[in-house]
């Protein structure tokens, strides 16, 4: 898949989650995305984020240990590729973020 292929592809697949997950994840999704944006003073990147939040993410069912392997490994891709894209994909207006309560934020899903 390729660029407008691929976000839609994951905003279908959002899609399938409740709405209140979906402004969770969009939430911490846009803070990581911004963390990783400065990379080169936290040496933090998409990839440190993804191994450490892949499983807070996306959660596959698993039948054996070498499964598990194989699915975290899609699964870290799919994370980064959420983190990398994040304000494309719950296409995000410039909003500070970190000034306002997670509790108040409000962040449309199209």
């Amino acid at each position: 898949l390729l660029g407008d292929e691929r976000v839609q592809f994951v905003r279908e697949i959002l899609d399938t989650i409740t709405e209140s997950a979906k402004v969770r994840l969009a939430y911490v999704s846009i803070f990581l995305n911004r963390l990783r944006a400065h990379n080169s003073v936290t040496k933090v990147t998409t990839t440190n984020l993804a191994v450490t939040f892949h499983s807070a993410f996306i959660r596959p069912k698993v039948s054996s240990a070498d499964h598990a392997v194989q699915e975290a490994t899609t699964c870290q891709g799919i994370t980064r590729y959420i983190i990398d894209n994040a304000d494309e994909l719950f296409r995000v207006r410039s909003i500070p973020l970190m000034t306002i309560p997670p509790s108040i934020i409000y962040i449309s899903i199209e």
